[in-house]
């Protein structure tokens, strides 16, 4: 099963089954250390085996919290993708990037940069409460590259398909220099 690439459609698909693969062999591990334990110490839990076991769980229940966050997102439809793509005049798209901060997470169906400006669309259906920290928390972390960084978060398709044609159709390998920075920094901050 070859993983697909972050922000790429498909990724949160690949990535359920490529955590839940990793907490299976994970816990399977753990427990093989702590039955080797037991069978080379005869039944007793005392051991060193035991000690090196629990403290395996810990990246296991790492995975396990990983998998189950990513078992709750919701892939971006084809039919959307499709759309999108075609909607896009020539600017990189990035796909299903899962935001976290302090106060929230959000899932972006869609991110287009272009120049200093980054759009995104979202489908999360408590989109009223999540994007106004989230934008703040890109805005913040994309104006270190660029103090003229500029994020807005939609929740509707069609005013997003409306703004993403509006913007200016990039033209040089300049303008793809801090795009690649922001590309960056988003892959940094999701999931």
């Amino acid at each position: 099963m070859k993983e697909n690439e972050k922000g790429r459609p498909g990724y949160i698909r690949s990535q359920k089954k490529i955590r839940g693969i990793r907490t299976l062999i994970l816990f399977i591990i753990v427990f093989a250390i702590f039955v080797i334990g037991l069978i080379l110490n005869g039944g007793d839990r005392s051991n060193l085996f035991s000690i090196i076991a629990a403290i395996a769980l810990i990246p296991a229940a790492l995975s396990a919290t990983q998998w189950i966050v990513a078992l709750t997102l919701k892939e971006t439809p084809e039919e959307l993708v499709k759309r999108i793509a075609s909607a896009s005049q020539g600017h990189k798209v990035l796909y299903e990037l899962y935001v976290t901060t302090r106060e929230n997470s959000i899932l972006l169906n869609a991110v287009v940069i272009s120049g200093s400006y980054v759009l995104a669309l979202t489908s999360d259906p408590k989109h009223e409460l999540r994007i106004p920290p989230v934008r703040k928390h890109l805005r913040t972390a994309l104006q270190n590259a660029d103090p003229e960084a500029e994020v807005e978060i939609l929740h509707d398709q069609e005013q997003f398909l409306k703004k993403m044609q509006e913007l200016p159709i990039p033209e040089t390998e300049e303008d793809e220099n801090p795009e690649k920075e922001f590309q960056s920094i988003l892959f940094a901050l999701s999931m």
